[in-house]
């Protein structure tokens, strides 16, 4: 029982880091029930899994994660309950045995997806934006604000950027600048910005408004009370 729920909490704290561009692709592809391009991912994962010839507790271990992963994409899909793979998983060892049913685990999961679509647009996002729009001048990590939107990080990463078009970290910038030029607009100190939009830190601020605007805070709340 220990060694299940070992597993089980690995793949809902699956990191950003863990999560490369193909497991990303895979992710996206099953969201946008792109089935072609789900099998041919789950196609090039199976053979550098054997390719690697890694020890079969590895390749189960990876395979939870992205099962686990997958299930939070089945969750708005009302994902069954019961369904317990990293118990099933136990008794496969060879490469391959592993491989032929993490296909048809993953082909069950875009299939429950698929028959159980709801709107497109992920209520969690609609969530997340509110509680960005609402906390963006405090110290507001991704994790927080997916949790606040009850999926994992991960998950919310790859559907953030896949419904607005942008990363979590662009657009939470993006508004925080915006939000800042307004202040400056009406002659706010820009220590007092700094903070009032997010940063603690006055210099990382400075060096993030000159990135996006092309000049320094002080320089642009100056050029903005003369015009």
């Amino acid at each position: 029982m220990l060694k299940a729920t070992k597993f089980e909490n690995e793949g809902m704290v699956l990191t950003e880091e863990e999560l490369t561009i193909k497991k990303r692709s895979l992710l996206l592809s099953l969201h946008t029930l792109d089935l072609e391009a789900f099998l041919k991912k789950i196609e090039e994962f199976n053979c550098s899994m054997i390719e690697q010839k890694l020890d079969p507790e590895i390749v189960k271990g990876k395979m939870l994660r992205l099962i686990y992963l997958s299930m939070e994409v089945a969750k708005e899909s009302l994902w069954k309950k019961g369904y317990l793979p990293h118990l099933e998983i136990a008794d496969k060892h060879s490469s391959l045995e592993l491989c032929h049913w993490f296909t048809q685990q993953m082909k069950q999961i875009f299939q429950w997806v698929e028959n159980n679509q709801v709107e497109p647009k992920h209520i969690a996002i609609e969530r997340a934006l509110h509680f960005i729009q609402d906390n963006y001048n405090k110290e507001l990590s991704l994790q927080e604000v997916a949790e606040h939107s009850n999926i994992s990080s991960a998950y919310f990463s790859v559907l953030f950027k896949e419904q607005m078009g942008e990363s979590y970290i662009k657009y939470v910038t993006k508004l925080r600048i915006e939000q800042a030029k307004k202040l400056l607009h009406s002659g706010a100190k820009v220590n007092e910005v700094s903070e009032s939009v997010g940063y603690n830190n006055y210099r990382h601020f400075s060096e993030l408004f000159k990135k996006h605007v092309g000049v320094t805070p002080g320089y642009y709340r100056d050029k903005q009370s003369k015009a």
